[in-house]
């Protein structure tokens, strides 16, 4: 089995940021896609398969002195 690829998050990931925060299941509302590439994309990393087929992110945030975990998803299906 070939490691994902891990690569920072860019405004079009968009559309996987939204299949993929589902899967925290929370019944906060999705943040809208400018908001995302300016706030959340900086700080995210999406990891692929081979093929290019998201199998998760992590999005950080910067607290002082500190990077601070706030999400780690993972496809269902992947």
């Amino acid at each position: 089995m070939t490691p994902p690829r891990i690569r920072p998050a860019t405004r079009a990931d968009y559309p996987t940021f939204v299949r993929l925060v589902a899967e925290l299941g929370t019944d906060d509302p999705i943040i809208e896609e400018p908001r995302f590439a300016a706030e959340l994309a900086p700080t995210t990393f999406i990891a692929e398969s081979e093929a290019g087929t998201a199998l998760g992110y992590t999005y950080y945030a910067i607290m002082k002195e500190t990077a601070y975990v706030r999400h780690v998803v993972t496809a269902a299906d992947g």
